[in-house]
C-alpha cells in the first residue's frame, strides 16, 4: 500500500499562538520550514516540494 506524503505546515500564526504552542510542547517538534508567513508563502513552499 502507498503512503501519502502528508506534512504539517502552518501560516499566519500569530505570537500568542506560538507561545501555546511552546509553552505545551509542540513547538519543539516542528523546524522553522514549518511556519510560513502567510497562506500564499506555505502553499507555494509545499507545491514546489512536491514538484507541482
Amino acid at each position: 500500500m502507498a503512503r501519502d506524503c502528508i506534512s504539517l505546515v502552518f501560516a499566519e500564526m500569530k505570537g500568542p499562538i506560538k507561545d501555546r504552542l511552546i509553552r505545551y510542547g509542540v513547538g519543539t517538534r516542528f523546524d522553522a520550514d514549518h511556519f510560513f508567513p502567510t497562506l500564499d508563502n506555505a502553499v507555494h513552499s509545499c507545491k514546489s516540494a512536491a514538484g507541482v
